[in-house]
């Protein structure tokens, strides 16, 4: 017997939904493809990093075609963990998973994304050929009193303080992992959001400037000499082969300009902000000598940093960053 005229209304709805001559009887999950849509655009064109990065992308990979830049290993191998973390948060905001979870996955993967670019832009700065400006940086210490070779020396005799300084400058490594995690799950919805997009914003200012006061580094002129020179050397030499990632930027320090907003990010939130405000604070005072930067590399990071947040987080305030709302208890679940 057909199950349409067997008198069981649910077996006869539901071969309705099978035969498709009635349409979709589950309102919710038959309506999948439209639903995928709008979620695709919300997360889209809701998130100004995804479009920062991916015009970082497009001119980072037209510079390096048209010079003949390449890396080792290949560009497409440094985007692919990016690429898998970001399709893994597509999947979960497809699938409605936790907000949280989604949050920080999706800018787990940008963090990941824009990294190596943000390395091939640097270089870029370099293969544009303005002259170093070493001296006048040199001479813009000095006006302050400050003097990189005094500096190292004395710190050269304390080794628990170099100590001290270099894990505090090394913490770049692993705080945007542990900070985006905390943001998505104990921040203010958009806080994650806010913080990439300063971070990009702070990274083009810096390649901006880079490129026209690039600079080799203060103890290259006592002929102490770093990894990033021979980058910077090989770079003015026409050599664009096969070339390693590391970062080259000087001024302004791009180290000093993360450090200002790492701290910021996790404002409002006192667990982490007390942790992460001293140790920002002490990769500050470690980036002229762990980064061999100088001094007014850092000014000017910081600098650039403070613009940063004035612009952004008072563009993010009026776009409806804010505290995430306390759930409100069901009707169904009131006692009476």
């Amino acid at each position: 017997m057909r199950a349409e005229s067997s008198g069981n209304p649910g077996a006869a709805q539901a071969w309705a939904a099978a035969s498709g001559r009635f349409g979709p009887v589950a309102p919710q999950s038959w309506h999948f493809p439209d639903d995928i849509g709008a979620r695709l655009r919300r997360l889209f064109f809701d998130a100004p990093p995804i479009f920062i990065i991916g015009a970082m992308f497009l001119l980072g990979l037209g510079c390096a075609l048209v010079v003949g830049m390449s890396f080792m290993p290949s560009l497409p191998i440094a985007l692919a963990p990016g690429a898998a973390i970001l399709a893994l948060a597509v999947w979960l905001h497809l699938r409605r998973a936790d907000p949280r979870a989604f949050d920080a996955v999706l800018h787990l993967g940008l963090w990941f994304l824009w990294t190596p670019l943000g390395v091939l832009l640097s270089y870029v700065t370099i293969v544009a050929g303005f002259p170093l400006q070493d001296r006048a940086l040199a001479a813009a210490d000095a006006a302050f009193g400050f003097h990189w070779i005094g500096m190292a020396s004395t710190l050269a005799r304390t080794p628990w303080l170099t100590s001290l300084l270099g894990f505090a400058y090394r913490s770049y490594l692993w705080q945007p992992t542990i900070s985006v995690i905390v943001i998505a799950w104990l921040g203010p919805r958009g806080r994650n959001r806010e913080f990439l997009t300063q971070v990009l914003a702070g990274l083009l200012i810096t390649l901006a400037i880079s490129t026209v006061v690039p600079a080799m580094s203060p103890a290259a002129a006592f002929g102490l000499h770093q990894p990033h020179e021979r980058i910077i050397s090989a770079l003015q030499d026409g050599h664009y082969r096969n070339l390693p990632y590391m970062g080259i930027l000087s001024f302004p320090s791009f180290h000093a300009i993360m450090a200002v907003l790492f701290a910021n990010a996790h404002r409002g939130f006192k667990p982490t902000f007390f942790v992460f405000l001293p140790l920002n604070l002490l990769m500050l005072a470690a980036t002229p000598y762990c980064g061999d930067h100088y001094l007014v590399d850092v000014v000017a990071g910081i600098f650039v940093a403070a613009l940063v947040i004035l612009f952004t987080q008072k563009r993010h305030v009026s776009a409806g960053v804010r505290p995430r709302p306390h759930r409100q208890p069901e009707l169904g679940a009131v006692s009476h």
